[in-house]
């Protein structure tokens, strides 16, 4: 299962992502935050 969540938040866009591992045994929870800084200002993100 993984889902990909995309925020804006104080002018820097944030894309989580989020990967669920189902192992045998041993389930664990990977967060990975990647911040990304809006210096390419793309029109075709709308700002909320």
């Amino acid at each position: 299962m993984t889902a990909i969540i995309m925020r804006t938040s104080e002018g820097d866009m944030r894309m989580m992502l989020l990967l669920w591992d189902a192992t045998p045994g041993n389930r664990s929870l990977k967060i990975v935050e990647i911040p990304i800084k809006t210096t390419l200002n793309n029109p075709g993100f709308p700002e909320k």
